[in-house]
């Protein structure tokens, strides 16, 4: 009896530093600090940042006080290291965590999970070599354990609910903690004015999520709940999220004040207009501006897109913000042909592909996609939604950017314009490994940067040959090509491991941000023109419309003309905004149900 009741306790003991180590570890693959210094110099950041972490583990540690055998531990442990290494890896593709509609998403990774292996770290190691450390822990001490203690469950829940109330005192009392006010000013307002019994409601363990689930899915705020909380809390906060908030695949319903909102953004044009030439849509997977900006590594990564950029006829935006969200390259695929933002959680072309869509390449009569991965983020039905009315894809073949462009010039050589043709590249898709070549032997860079410019040298040179056999061509009227990224691929998670080599030759990453570049060849630009302001790939839309003379469109987006200098520095909506609208677009299917456009 004494040796089961010994061995209970010191299982209890050993799992809940087991979870709180693999929780510590997940901080710091994500974050890359767990406080160790703020012991001394501040206490009580000390205090919250390792309560919050205990709380969790504490509570499933419990549960082995009323099991009589305790290989349902292993169980969890291997649990947590799932959640917490396909959330550190998540995390550092898409800033973000995961929730349960991402996960159900999972499926679309086929062909791409090689891709997962660049976000591999120590800590996951460590985190899976504890759990297997685990086994012997669990053999040798639950083999004379017979009994149930239910008394020491109930008491330790009964110490952890006043411990997680008075952590997120701390935490979220908006006279601790000057974010609050600023990120839920509303919901403290109501929270004083409903007296103390409702303030301390608002500290409870998930009230707080639960609340905020019910308006929707903020990446900003579970970021910080996961750095604040822990990253098992945050599981159970995926969980209240998918249970409370709004579901995906509904269309909503507009009210008349999001209505008249949205209103101010349409224009009393037309639904089909007569672009004045053809248009060549190059979208570069994972493609950066850095290397263009740097002199020395313009000469040797992209010298094909660095003479490019000098020409007369060619607009050059250095800084242009990613706005893919969790849809990554079918999210950058959507804003550059509809001028629409991804919607707030999930994927609009896994759950709002019926919709209908305003898009570039349906003023064309004749528009054609190459697509060398056509299976992914639901592609075949998007390209249609997105007007194109051909496809060119692999038959039995893996196509790499040499491949896409050379059957895109064919494809352009078989058109009759004006044409709309929109060529997709892969090579550059991270883990990076699909180019060899000697850029690593001339650069001092970290590995997965030397391979990621070894891939952006492979598609300068195919994108170099692909521009001077176009222009070259008497028998093509000079089409109007863009070429931009779909997204960026270096988040700030990965920006830190990057920084001292930033600093030393003088990069712009160094700053922890990265952008896509565009470049917009076309006749109608008179003169060379760069643009080094701050701007969003929702701007390529009305850019190019204004290019193709399609000013009068009905839908030019969110964004503004690059072409006007002054629009750029006169923006009517902020990016936020911008974002909230688009979302709400997409989920009511507004060009539907509000907008009433009669389109196929």
């Amino acid at each position: 009896m004494t040796q089961a009741k010994d061995n209970k306790w010191l299982i209890f003991v050993a799992f809940t530093l087991l979870l709180f180590a693999k929780c510590l570890l997940f901080h710091w693959s994500v974050f890359h600090s767990i406080l160790i210094s703020s012991l001394w110099r501040e206490p009580l950041e000390f205090f919250k940042f390792y309560v919050a972490k205990l709380l969790m583990p504490l509570c499933i540690a419990s549960f082995t006080f009323i099991s009589k055998r305790q290989w349902w531990t292993i169980i969890v442990a291997f649990l947590v290291d799932f959640w917490c290494i396909a959330n550190s890896i998540y995390y550092k593709t898409y800033d973000c965590f995961l929730t349960i509609d991402d996960i159900q998403m999972a499926d679309n990774m086929d062909g791409f999970w090689s891709s997962v292996l660049s976000y591999v770290d120590w800590t996951m190691a460590v985190s899976l070599l504890l759990t297997f450390l685990w086994f012997p822990i669990v053999y040798y001490c639950s083999r004379n354990v017979q009994y149930r203690y239910w008394a020491v469950p109930i008491c330790i829940w009964g110490l952890v609910l006043p411990m997680a109330c008075l952590n997120n005192y701390f935490i979220y009392h908006y006279r601790l903690d000057a974010n609050v006010i600023d990120k839920h000013k509303d919901w403290q307002i109501l929270t004083q004015q409903n007296g103390h019994l409702s303030e301390f409601i608002s500290y409870l363990p998930f009230n707080r999520v639960s609340n905020y689930a019910r308006y929707g899915f903020d990446v900003a705020y579970f970021s910080r709940y996961v750095h604040q909380q822990s990253i098992l809390s945050y599981g159970v906060a995926a969980l209240f999220r998918y249970c409370w908030g709004p579901k995906q695949r509904e269309i909503i319903s507009l009210t008349p004040k999001d209505e008249s909102s949205i209103k101010p953004f349409l224009r009393n044009g037309s639904v089909s207009c007569s672009p004045c030439n053809s248009l060549v849509l190059i979208l570069v997977e994972s493609m950066e501006s850095w290397p263009l900006e740097s002199e020395e590594l313009s000469k040797l990564v992209t010298p094909n897109l660095s003479k490019l950029i000098q020409n007369q006829h060619v607009l050059y935006a250095s800084r242009i913000r990613s706005q893919a969200q969790k849809g990554g390259s079918g999210d950058g695929q959507m804003i550059i042909n509809t001028g629409l933002l991804p919607i707030v959680d999930g994927a609009a072309c896994m759950t709002y592909y019926e919709n209908i869509y305003p898009n570039v390449a349906g003023l064309y009569s004749e528009s054609y996609i190459v697509n060398p991965c056509s299976d992914a983020w639901n592609q075949l039905v998007m390209s249609q939604r997105y007007g194109y009315n051909k496809e060119d894809i692999p038959k039995g073949e893996n196509w790499q950017d040499a491949q896409i462009l050379s059957h895109t010039l064919d494809n352009i050589q078989a058109l009759e314009s004006p044409f709309c043709i929109q060529a997709i590249t892969i090579s550059m898709h991270c883990p990076f490994d699909n180019v060899k070549g000697d850029i690593h032997k001339k650069l001092s860079a970290p590995n997965v940067l030397k391979n990621y410019m070894q891939c952006y040298h492979y598609t300068d040179s195919c994108i170099g040959a692909f521009m001077d056999k176009l222009l070259a061509d008497s028998e093509i009227s000079q089409p109007m090509v863009v070429i931009t990224g779909d997204h960026t691929i270096f988040k700030s998670a990965m920006l830190e491991q990057f920084h001292n080599y930033a600093i030393a030759n003088n990069l712009s990453i160094a700053s922890g941000e990265s952008y896509c570049p565009l470049i917009i060849y076309s006749p109608k630009i008179e003169q060379n023109k760069h643009i080094d302001d701050l701007c969003y790939q929702m701007d390529i839309f009305p850019t190019i419309l204004h290019l193709i003379d399609c000013d009068n469109y009905y839908w030019h987006g969110f964004g503004v003309n690059l072409m006007d200098s002054a629009a750029i520095n006169n923006r009517t909506i902020s990016e936020e905004e911008a974002y909230r609208l688009s979302d709400l677009i997409i989920r009511s299917d507004y060009f539907r149900n509000y907008y009433h456009i009669a389109q196929n």
